[in-house]
C-alpha cells in the first residue's frame, strides 16, 4: 500500500500516535484538548451543516425528539428542520462524507491509515453532524458498537462518559441505559471548538448543551472482530461446518471433538492470509472520491507513452495473485488480468508517478498506454499537467516555460482571465535587473487563500527542518504541511511556478529547473512561530539548489501579531503583508520571521530550483 496517512496525527494533535494505539484504541476514552490539527475551520461550518441539512446532499436528515432519531422525508418540505431547531430538537445529518470534500478527505485518510496499520475494517469510516440548540440533548445514555472520535466543531457541549456495562458490544444499545446502574463518570467534561474527544465502543455517553447552541462531529470506525475473523474462517473449513452431535441416544461426543478435532485446527487458521485478503477487499469497496475525475478521462485520450501520469491523492492499491490471476485493487475496482501481468501490477502498486514506456516488460503482449489510459478512467491514476511536472532530466528554463495561465485550472473566480504575472516594487515595475525583492501586482483573492488553506490541510503534518537542526533546535518553531502536487493542487504549483518564471526572466536573469522539493504549508501560532536569520539556497544540492523563493501570505494582518517577515540586509518596511500577497526574492538573501505573539499566521512557502550558482 502507499504511505500512511497521518489522520490519526490530524485529529490527536501532538499526542503519540503508538501510546494511542497501544493504550486507548478499544481501550480507554481519550480527550485531546485542542487536538485537531489547524483548528476546526475549514472542515464543516454551520452555514454549510445547513445548507446540507436542507438540501440532503449528504445522507439522510433525521430530526432527533425525546431521544429517538425520526428521518426527514426526503421528498417533504425540508424547512421542517428549522422548526424542529427552533424547537429544541437535535439535528442530525448522517453520512456528511458522501456529500462534502472536506469531510470526506478526512475520512478517507483514516480508512488508508487504518488498512496500512493492518487492521480490515468492516465498512468504510464515515461521520455525522449533530446540531443541537442551547440548554438541550440529543441521544440519552447510550453506547455505540464501534469506536468513534468526537470533534467539536462550534460551540460547546458537555459530556459524560462511563465505564462499560459490556466489553466490546457488538449489537447496538436500542434502549437508554438506566443511570442507576452505572457507577460515577470516568470523564465529565466540556468540549470546546477544536477539541477531540476518542470514545471506544462500549463506553456508555452522553452529552448536552448549555446557553449555546453546539455543532460537532462523530467520525465512526467499525474493525473487523477477532469473532467474525475466525468465525468466517471456520466456515471455510469441514470439520466447523459439522453440526452439534445430539446427546442422544449415544454417549456425549461434543467435548472430545471440540478438544480433539477443533481446537488442533483452531492453531491452523491462516489468519495472516485472511488478514491480507480482507484489507485489499476493504480498499476495492472504498468509493473513490470524485476530485477532478471528468477532466482526467477528457485528458486520458491524449496520454502517450511519454506522458507522465501520477497516482490520484488519497488513492492507494494493492497488488498480489489470485488462482493464477494477476489482481489489482483499489477504491472503486478490482482488476484481474493472467498472472504474467503480475509484475506490472506490483510496479503500480509500488510507483506514485510513471511514464507508460516505464512499465515492466513482460512475457505476453499488452499495450502499456491503454492500460494506463484505462486506470485514468477508472480513478487511480490521472495525467501529470505541464506546470506540475518538471522532469528533472530535462530542465525547463524560463523563456521557453508555458505560464500558469494558459496551463492549469484554478479556483473559479480565477478563472476568469488570464493570471497577471506582473512583478512589481514599491507599485511600479523595476526597469534595471536586480536581485531585490518583488511581489505580485494582483494578490489572491480571499476566495483563493480559503482554497489554498483548504487543500493543504489535508496533507499531514510534518516535523520542521532547517541546516543546523541538531545544534540549534529552536531556530525554527512552526506547524508544518508538504503539500505534494495533485489535481487538487495542480494550480497552486503553475501559479507559483509563473510567477517564478516570469521573475527569473524578467528581473533576476537565473535559469529554472522547477519545483524540485513540496512546498510547505506553515502556521505560525502565538509562542511557537518564529524562524530565526537563515536563507534557502540548500548548499547541499550541487545539481539544483532552490534559486527562488516564492511566500504566499494567506492571514490577514489582523488576525495575529509578530510574525513579521524580514529580509535582511536590505529595506523590508514596505514588504507586502495583505492577505493573497505573493512575494518573490533569490533564495540566498537571508531572511526571517518574528516571533507570533497573537493569533496565527498562515503562509505557503516554496522554493523553484536551478542549475548552481557559479
Amino acid at each position: 500500500m502507499s504511505e500512511i496517512s497521518s489522520a490519526l496525527a490530524h485529529l490527536l494533535g501532538h499526542s503519540d500516535r503508538a501510546d494511542f494505539l497501544r493504550d486507548h484504541w478499544e481501550n480507554a476514552p481519550l480527550l485531546v484538548r485542542a487536538g485537531l490539527a489547524g483548528g476546526p475551520e475549514g472542515l464543516l461550518t454551520l452555514e454549510e451543516f445547513s445548507h446540507l441539512s436542507f438540501t440532503g446532499l449528504a445522507g439522510p436528515v433525521s430530526i432527533v425528539m425525546d431521544g429517538t432519531a425520526r428521518p426527514v422525508d426526503p421528498h417533504g418540505d425540508r424547512s421542517c428542520v428549522f422548526t424542529a431547531y427552533a424547537g429544541g430538537c437535535t439535528l442530525l445529518a448522517s453520512r456528511v462524507e458522501q456529500g462534502w470534500p472536506p469531510v470526506a478527505r478526512l475520512c478517507r485518510a483514516l480508512d488508508l491509515e487504518f488498512l496500512a496499520l493492518g487492521v480490515p475494517l468492516a465498512t468504510a469510516v464515515s461521520a455525522n453532524a449533530y446540531l443541537t440548540p442551547g440548554r438541550s440533548r440529543g441521544f440519552d445514555l447510550h453506547y455505540d458498537n464501534h469506536c468513534a472520535f468526537i470533534i467539536q466543531l462550534r460551540g460547546c457541549k458537555d459530556w459524560q462518559v462511563f465505564s462499560p456495562v459490556q466489553e466490546l458490544p457488538l449489537e447496538r444499545c436500542e434502549q437508554p441505559l438506566p443511570r442507576a446502574e452505572l457507577t460515577g463518570p470516568l470523564l465529565d467534561i466540556s468540549l470546546e471548538p477544536g477539541d477531540v474527544l476518542y470514545l471506544p465502543r462500549g463506553f456508555p455517553h452522553c452529552a448536552s448543551t448549555g446557553t449555546e447552541s453546539s455543532l460537532h462531529l462523530t467520525v465512526s470506525v467499525r474493525a473487523v472482530t477477532w469473532a467474525e475473523a475466525i468465525g468466517e474462517l471456520c466456515q471455510a473449513s469441514t470439520p466447523f461446518r459439522r453440526s452439534i452431535p445430539p446427546l442422544w441416544p449415544g454417549p456425549a461426543t461434543a467435548a472430545t471433538y471440540l478438544e480433539q478435532t477443533l481446537k488442533p485446527r483452531l492453531a491452523q487458521l491462516n489468519l495472516a492470509d485472511y488478514r491480507e485478503r480482507r484489507i485489499a477487499e476493504g480498499l476495492a469497496r472504498l468509493t473513490p472520491l470524485p476530485g477532478n475525475r471528468f477532466e482526467a478521462i477528457d485528458a486520458a485520450a491524449d496520454v502517450s507513452k511519454d506522458t507522465l501520469v501520477r497516482r490520484v491523492h488519497q488513492m492507494s492499491c494493492i497488488a498480489s495473485t489470485k488462482d493464477g490471476s494477476a489482481v489489482l485493487r483499489f477504491p472503486g475496482a478490482t482488476l484481474q488480468l493472467p498472472a504474467v501481468m503480475a509484475p506490472v501490477f506490483g510496479f503500480l502498486a509500488e510507483t506514485v508517478a510513471f511514464r507508460p514506456r516505464e512499465l515492466p516488460q513482460v512475457n505476453a503482449t499488452y499495450d502499456a498506454v491503454e492500460l494506463t489510459r484505462l486506470l485514468i478512467r477508472r480513478g487511480l491514476l490521472t495525467p501529470e499537467r505541464a506546470s506540475v511536472a518538471v522532469d528533472a532530466r530535462s530542465p525547463v528554463r524560463p523563456e521557453n516555460r508555458p505560464s500558469a495561465a494558459t496551463t492549469e485550472k484554478a479556483p473559479d473566480n480565477a478563472t476568469r482571465g488570464a493570471r497577471d504575472l506582473t512583478l512589481v516594487r514599491s507599485g511600479e515595475v523595476p526597469v534595471i535587473p536586480h536581485l531585490d525583492w518583488l511581489h505580485a501586482r494582483r494578490p489572491l483573492t480571499g476566495v483563493e487563500c480559503d482554497a489554498v488553506i483548504a487543500v493543504c490541510r489535508n496533507f499531514p503534518e510534518t516535523v520542521p527542518s532547517t541546516v543546523g537542526q541538531d545544534r540549534y533546535p529552536d531556530r525554527r518553531r512552526v506547524i508544518s504541511r508538504e503539500v505534494q502536487a495533485n489535481p487538487e493542487t495542480s494550480w497552486i504549483f503553475g501559479l507559483i511556478e509563473g510567477f517564478a518564471a516570469e521573475a527569473a526572466k524578467s528581473h533576476y536573469w537565473l535559469s529554472l529547473t522547477g519545483i524540485k522539493r513540496p512546498p510547505q504549508y506553515l502556521e505560525y501560532q502565538q509562542g511557537c512561530g518564529h524562524f530565526e536569520r537563515h536563507n534557502d539556497y540548500s548548499h547541499e544540492q550541487a545539481d539544483s539548489p532552490r534559486k527562488l523563493t516564492v511566500i504566499i501570505q494567506l492571514s490577514a494582518p489582523a488576525d495575529y501579531d509578530g510574525g513579521r517577515l524580514q529580509i535582511h540586509g536590505m529595506e523590508t518596511d514596505d514588504l507586502p503583508s495583505g492577505r493573497g500577497s505573493i512575494l518573490v526574492f533569490p533564495s540566498f538573501l537571508y531572511h526571517s520571521v518574528t516571533p507570533v505573539t497573537r493569533g496565527v499566521r498562515r503562509a505557503l512557502v516554496s522554493w523553484v530550483a536551478g542549475p548552481r550558482l557559479s
